[in-house]
């Protein structure tokens, strides 16, 4: 018995299925697919081994200046009323609450590890980037309100492409900085997919079941405002946090619309930011020995470039042509030329000048993709390069 992906026609469209299916085979071909499938199977494994090894050795070594936040997305809660009319149940009548819900380690006075619960709420659903950005900020002030000795940060997550392992995310650990001065370092660690689940999944339970309980008390869980107040006051020790829709759309606002992508995003399972650094480093798997220097242990993958702002990591990531790999634009251009000896070059009056149509050869030159897209510092960029080239390609401009 295999899983095979298929396809089922539903009235006029094509989706895709996933179904389990029968299938016969020699024992030989059976033989050559497993030991074509060991090697990713060993390397997942490896993964999950390392990633929780090596987050269970951090909780325990913690120090005074290090806080382990591990974080992650609820099911979002569906309002509720103890009694409902049947047509609540169709359309778009039953609204929905965001969950972020998060567990912060730090060090107390007496150097013993404290767990601290968090939960931030919000009536926006999106669990993109700029959603993770507006929690985030959030979950660090509340971390340096508890200990004004925090300098580093380790966030540990699940690893979806959607929310929090893609460019974005990867962006957003350089502009921590702007807004929390005391950070040096931040590293970013992704659990093995399929193997995410945690503590913070326990506090979205909880939550959600309390609210569930005070609807069977005939408490009606029916907007926003009605849950934080049932949650705030029924449970004590989760901090309960709002984000409202305008942090979120502000956060978007501050993310660059062409972020250059890292090749090997699917593999990676740690970032580190440090203030000391202008790169980037990406790990396949986790490591806080080595952390001010590159891996030793063979987890490094490679550095990438920081820009300080939106418009330098926009300008910076023009997609330029390797020189090992030029390429040539042909086009139909007119040049104008004087009267010249050669004899290739005369025409029927050879004492004036004349206008010839040639093929001419550019060199490698910058370029944006989407000129639509480009922000006003970019287009007065675009503008400025088209000049030089029409200057350039006039000879006698001069």
């Amino acid at each position: 018995m295999v899983w095979e992906r298929d396809t089922k026609k539903v009235d006029t469209k094509e989706i895709k299925i996933i179904k389990k299916k029968t299938k016969r085979s020699d024992p030989r071909n059976l033989i050559i697919e497993l030991e074509n499938m060991l090697p990713k199977f060993l390397s997942h494994t490896s993964n999950i081994v390392n990633q929780y090894a090596t987050i269970k050795c951090l909780k325990e070594s913690l120090t005074t200046n290090e806080a382990l936040v591990h974080m992650d997305f609820s099911e979002n809660y569906s309002y509720k009323y103890s009694e409902e009319v049947q047509s609540m149940h169709f359309g778009g009548s039953r609204g929905q609450v965001s969950l972020h819900t998060a567990v912060v380690y730090l060090k107390n006075d007496s150097n013993a590890t404290q767990s601290y619960s968090v939960c931030t709420a919000s009536e926006c659903t999106r669990h993109d980037a700029a959603a993770v950005w507006a929690h985030l900020n959030y979950l660090i002030k509340f971390v340096f309100n508890r200990s004004s000795q925090i300098n580093r940060i380790h966030i540990l997550t699940d690893s979806p492409t959607s929310q929090y392992r893609n460019k974005y995310i990867f962006y957003i650990l350089t502009q921590l900085r702007n807004e929390f001065s005391d950070l040096n370092l931040v590293t970013w660690n992704y659990q093995e997919a399929g193997h995410g689940k945690g503590a913070p999944d326990g506090i979205g339970a909880v939550i959600k079941r309390t609210a569930d309980y005070e609807l069977k008390c005939h408490q009606d869980v029916g907007d926003f405002d009605a849950f934080v107040n049932i949650i705030r006051r029924n449970i004590k020790n989760v901090e309960m946090g709002i984000i409202q829709e305008h942090e979120i759309k502000l956060r978007e606002l501050m993310l660059p619309k062409d972020i250059a992508t890292f090749k090997g995003t699917m593999t990676v399972h740690q970032v580190i930011w440090a203030a000391d650094s202008a790169y980037l480093e990406f790990r396949k798997q986790s490591c806080f020995e080595c952390i001010s220097v590159a891996c030793k242990h063979g987890k490094h993958m490679r550095f990438f470039k920081i820009y300080n702002t939106p418009i330098g990591s926009t300008m910076e990531n023009v997609k330029v042509i390797p020189e090992n790999k030029r390429i040539k634009v042909l086009s139909d251009v007119t040049i104008r030329y004087a009267n010249t000896d050669d004899p290739m070059l005369h025409d029927s009056t050879p004492s004036t000048s004349s206008l010839r149509s040639i093929r001419h050869s550019w060199a490698n030159k910058c370029f944006i993709n989407n000129y639509t897209k480009a922000t006003d510092h970019e287009k007065e960029f675009l503008d400025f390069l088209k000049k030089c080239e029409d200057d350039d390609d006039d000879p006698l401009s001069d």
